[in-house]
This record gives C-alpha cells, sequence and structure tokens, in this order.
C-alpha cells in the first residue's frame, strides 16, 4: 500500500501565473535597456510594495500609526501614500535614480515632520529608527555623495530638534544618533562597494555589448554562410545563410539543423554535429535548399561563447563551382592522355606500317620481275606474307585492347586447363623460331596434375606474346625457359630469357601503351608496343598478376601469377590434349 507525500508542489499553471502578476508590477519599462538599471528599477519597484501596503493601513486605520491625537496625521499619512505611489510610478521608467531620491528625501521629512510638530512620545521613540531606511535605500539605489549627504542631514536633523522642540528628550536623541552613529559608516562602506561593482560591472557589460556589436557586424557582414546551433538547434544564421538555404531565420529557429540535410545523409550528419569539432575538422555533405534543390557542401565547425554559454558555429561552403572544375580539369586531364595516346598511336603506326607496307611494295616489284625464277619467287612471296601478317597482328592487338577495355568476366569461356598440355603446346609452336634464332627453349614443371582455371585462348595469347618477346630480344645461344610453379595459393608460370634485358628506369613503363623502351628494336623484332598491355590486362581478367623481373644484360623474367582453383570449382571435363 502507498501514500501520497503530504508535501504538494504548486501547479506549474500557478507559478506562471503568480510570475505574470510579479513582472507586471515590478517590471521595468522597455524604454530601460541597461540590464543594471533593469535591476535596480525592478528591485526599487519590488521595495516599493509594502511600503505603499504599509502606508495605505496607516491611512485607513490611523488609530494604529505612530499619532493618534494629532489631527493633520491624516494628511501627513495621505501625502506620504501619494508620495510612495508617485515613487513607485517613476521606479520602473528611466527615472528610477530620481524615484529613489524622492523616496529617501520623503521618508524623512515624514520623520522629522512627526519630530517638530506633534512630538508623541511613541512617535519620539520610534521614528528615528525609520532614519535608517532612508540611509539604507540611499546606500543601495544612490552614490557614496549621495548617501553622505543623507548622513549629515539626518545627524544635523537629530541634534537641532531638541533645540528646536523642547519637547523632545534630548537623552532619546542621543541615543538615536548613537545607533545611527554605527549605522552610517557600515552603509557608507556598503555604498562604496556597491558604486566600485556597478562601475565595473558597467565596464564589463559596455565591453561585452561592443564585443557583440562587432561580432553582430562581422557576423552579418560575412560572405560565408554560417550557423550557430547548440546540440543541433538553429539559434543564429547570417544573411549569406540565408541566401544559401533560401530560408530566412524567423523560419528555422528553434529547428534542428538535419532540416538541411537530405533523409538518407540525416543520421551521419546528426552523428558529425555530435563530435567534438576539434577532432572532425572539416567534412563535406549535401545540403536542401528551402525549393528542395541539393547541393554539395563542405562544413566546418568550431566551438564559440553565445550569449554568455558554449555553442557551435557552422560555416558551409558551396562546392558546386569546385566540384564543376574538378571535373572540367578532370575532362581535360581526360582529354589530354587521350590525346597524346592518340598522337603515339599514330606515330607507332606511322612507323609500323610504313616499314611492312614498303617491304611489301618493294617485294611485289621483285615478284614481277622474278615469275621466270621459282626460287627468288617464292621468297619475295614468302616476305610479303610475313609483313602481312605483322600488320595484322597490329590491328588485331589493337582491336583486342579496344575490346578489354569494356570486357566482362562474361565475356571469355573459362575451364580447367592442363598447364603441361598448354605449355609443351607452345614449346612445340615456337621450338621452330628459337631454333632459327640459335636459342635453345625449353619447359620444366612443378605442378604436377594440378589444373589451371582460365580462358585458354586468352592465356595462350598472354604466354605467345611473352615467348615471342622473349625470342626477339634474346642474342644467338642465348635460352628461353619456361617454369610453372605451386604454391598453396597461387599457379605461377613464369618465362624467363638470358636476353638483353630491361633498363631499370623503363621497368614500371613496359605495360603502358605503345610503349618500347629498348633502342635496339627494329622492325623484325618490334611491335607496336601493345603486346604487354593487351597480356597484363588478360591476366588482370583471370584476377591474377603479371609480374616483371630484369637486369641489363642477364635477361628478363616475366611471370603470371594466377590463383589456384578450389576443388569445388572444378568441372567434370578439363581442356588438354586429350
Amino acid at each position: 500500500m502507498t501514500y501520497r507525500s503530504l508535501e504538494t508542489k504548486p501547479h506549474p499553471r500557478v507559478l506562471a501565473l503568480l510570475r505574470h502578476v510579479w513582472l507586471l508590477f515590478v517590471e521595468p519599462h522597455p524604454n530601460v535597456t541597461d540590464g543594471i538599471e533593469r535591476r535596480q528599477a525592478r528591485t526599487l519597484s519590488a521595495i516599493h510594495l509594502p511600503l505603499i501596503i504599509v502606508s495605505s493601513y496607516m491611512l485607513i486605520w490611523p488609530e494604529h500609526g505612530f499619532v493618534t491625537t494629532w489631527e493633520s496625521s491624516y494628511y501627513v499619512n495621505i501625502a506620504l501614500f501619494a508620495g510612495m505611489c508617485g515613487t513607485y510610478v517613476m521606479s520602473r521608467t528611466s527615472y528610477y535614480k530620481l524615484s529613489a531620491l524622492s523616496l529617501v528625501i520623503l521618508q524623512v521629512v515624514y520623520v522629522f515632520s512627526f519630530l517638530l510638530l506633534q512630538p508623541d512620545q511613541n512617535a519620539v521613540e520610534m521614528l528615528p529608527f525609520m532614519l535608517s531606511l532612508p540611509i539604507f535605500f540611499s546606500a543601495i539605489f544612490l552614490n557614496l555623495a549621495w548617501t553622505a549627504v543623507l548622513c549629515v542631514v539626518v545627524f544635523t536633523g537629530l541634534l537641532v530638534t531638541p533645540a528646536l522642540n523642547p519637547a523632545v528628550p534630548l537623552s532619546i536623541m542621543s541615543n538615536h544618533l548613537h545607533y545611527l552613529g554605527v549605522l552610517s559608516p557600515v552603509m557608507l562602506l556598503v555604498s562604496y562597494l556597491r558604486t566600485q561593482d556597478q562601475r565595473k560591472a558597467r565596464h564589463q557589460s559596455l565591453a561585452l555589448e561592443e564585443s557583440n556589436a562587432r561580432y553582430q557586424s562581422l557576423f552579418e557582414a560575412s560572405f560565408e554562410p554560417i550557423i550557430i546551433h547548440d546540440n543541433g538547434v538553429i539559434l543564429d544564421m547570417n544573411p549569406a545563410a540565408e541566401a544559401m538555404t533560401g530560408y530566412r531565420l524567423a523560419e528555422v529557429r528553434h529547428l534542428n539543423l538535419v532540416l538541411l540535410v537530405p533523409l538518407h545523409l540525416r543520421q551521419e550528419f546528426q552523428a558529425a554535429i555530435a563530435v567534438d569539432p576539434d577532432t572532425t575538422g572539416r567534412y563535406e555533405t549535401t545540403l536542401l535548399r528551402k525549393d528542395g534543390s541539393s547541393f554539395p557542401a563542405e562544413v566546418r565547425a568550431k566551438h564559440h561563447s553565445y550569449h554568455g554559454r558554449s555553442v557551435r558555429v557552422v560555416s558551409f561552403r558551396d562546392q558546386t563551382l569546385q566540384h564543376e572544375d574538378q571535373r572540367k580539369t578532370i575532362e581535360l586531364t581526360l582529354a589530354q592522355a587521350q590525346r597524346e595516346i592518340l598522337q603515339k598511336l599514330i606515330r607507332n603506326f606511322s612507323h609500323d606500317f610504313r616499314t611492312p607496307l614498303a617491304v611489301i611494295k618493294t617485294s611485289l616489284y621483285l615478284i614481277e620481275r622474278s615469275l621466270t625464277q621459282p626460287e627468288k619467287h617464292q621468297k619475295h612471296v614468302a616476305l610479303v606474307h610475313s609483313q602481312v601478317e605483322k600488320l595484322q597482328e597490329i590491328v588485331d592487338d589493337v582491336i583486342l585492347l579496344s575490346k578489354l577495355d569494356n570486357a566482362q568476366f562474361d565475356d571469355f569461356e573459362f575451364a580447367p586447363i592442363d598447364i603441361d598440355w598448354l605449355l609443351n603446346k607452345l614449346v612445340e609452336d615456337w621450338r621452330l623460331l628459337a631454333e632459327t634464332r640459335g636459342l635453345k627453349l625449353e619447359y620444366t614443371s612443378q605442378c604436377g596434375a594440378e589444373p589451371l582455371y582460365g580462358d585458354v585462348t586468352a592465356l595462350e595469347r598472354v604466354l605467345k606474346s611473352l615467348i615471342v618477346n622473349a625470342i626477339n630480344f634474346t642474342p644467338e645461344n642465348g635460352t628461353v625457359t619456361l617454369l610453372a610453379t605451386i604454391s598453396e595459393d597461387e599457379i605461377c608460370l613464369a618465362v624467363s630469357d638470358t636476353g638483353i634485358g630491361i633498363a631499370e628506369p623503363d621497368l614500371p613503363h613496359v605495360f603502358e601503351h605503345f610503349f618500347r623502351g629498348d633502342p635496339v628494336r627494329n622492325t623484325e623484332t618490334g611491335g607496336a608496343g601493345l603486346g604487354l598491355t593487351v597480356a597484363q590486362k588478360l591476366v588482370n581478367m583471370h584476377q591474377g598478376k603479371l609480374l616483371v623481373e630484369s637486369n641489363v644484360g642477364e635477361g628478363s623474367t616475366f611471370t603470371i601469377v594466377l590463383p589456384r582453383m578450389s576443388k569445388r570449382e572444378t568441372p567434370l571435363k578439363m581442356v588438354s590434349n586429350g
């Protein structure tokens, strides 16, 4: 069983109503703009309320006042009440200091009017104590000079009162002088300290106002869009931000900053603004305008003090033009690269086509003159055939390279391949050429029966290109070796030669389009510079790598590195000699 607490809290609406009524009676007029003056005016208005209540009580029930026998006391109370109402009205305006001075004078006159005109025993004993109130009010609301003058006036009045009115005992006045003599220095010290504190506070307030004015001027004049937010809640934005987003400050104030971000990016953006700006620095996102259009923006954030609390300032920079410039730069770079490739293509083709065509032209002339000599006729016909095949090879490389730029995995016919069968076939196909050049072509296998998964036509073309290059660039009595090895995850097919090698500066460029770095290349051995480029693209389509190692004068080794085929991928039929 539970019991309600005996303590009951006021309803929030009741508290709000009470606060509204209180402010209705004490809040200064809007023309009082200085913060310190508003606090002073509000305090003075609050002090007036109980004084007015007391004076009205004495006016309604004069028999409860200090003097009950003096008929004129009623009019004095009326004057006191009217005067306090007037000072109360002034206390809520910019004349609150005049109100404080009038209140002090009114209280002093009220006390001395009773002491001098109708010194009732009760008034004589109690009214001088009331003189501590104007001294206290002067210390709070007036400066040190006014407080000092008031103390002098009060002391002088108490001293001369027994002389002006013998009915006032000097002994009682001396007691009051002793009491006020102790109180007055304390009130003077309070007035001095308050004046110093107010002066310091005013200087700080002026400095803060100047700083805020300078900040507001820079904030509004900045060309860069700036938004001030507190944990994502928009507090302020400058005109540049309004122009960029299309929103007015009044439309988005106190709304969340994610309003400016597309839905699919809001979670990421909210996480970014929650992180300390010192760690995030700058980042890019997409922002939304009021009309629904989006644009890329760079976001930068930092901590800032805004009206006395720590907030975050976020600046946005529209990246549309920058992205457009980047796009144009990329397009220009691509266009320049394409132009360079085209120029290189034309330059190489003009060389590679001109030479075979010249040979063909000469051979055709000699064929016409050697029709009666079968041996010479056959020799020139064979030469024409070789040059035509060379031209055909160049054209095929260009066409294949163009296809490989857009090739997909499905464009190839992948199947398990017998490695020994493939390499032995290539050795037999090119042994005659090697022997005619005085070279030894051999094959060594360390793979066992492990199959290779790939497109047999593509791999045969790659190996053929590597073998032909090795034969072309290996001097007489050299050796070209084919080696197949296997590791835990890879199968390696290497073509090594004891030829002239490749210079170290040329190694990074051997797979580039139309690259022909060796000066000894001639029309008998050279192509269009596309063979290795095509070979590398074909190996890449097999998810492999084509590597090269070379030393000038010692030879070169090109290695095809391909992934091994897992058992579950092994088809029943394998490409082989059987």
